[in-house]
């Protein structure tokens, strides 16, 4: 069995911007503003507390909600609004 937190998800690079590593999307270089913090985590997920939104591709209606601490935790979301 292969323990999935052993690898670190995150590199840092100084000025604001870290990698986040992905199991859908490789590692994406963003701005550390980008990061949503849910300070209980989310249901289920109590320890997960750091997240990002990703596009699922240009165009899609969809995004994934990304965790930046584990590449392979990732919920599709949608936004209410579209009519």
């Amino acid at each position: 069995m292969s323990n999935r937190r052993s690898s670190p998800s995150t590199v840092n690079y100084g000025a604001g911007m870290l990698t986040v590593s992905t199991t859908r999307f490789g590692d994406i270089l963003i701005e550390e503003d980008r990061i949503i913090h849910f300070p209980e985590g989310l249901l289920g997920f109590p320890d997960q507390k750091a997240f990002i939104i990703q596009q699922h591709k240009p165009g899609s209606s969809f995004y994934w909600l990304q965790s930046v601490a584990l590449p392979y935790l990732a919920f599709v979301i949608i936004n209410p609004f579209l009519g």
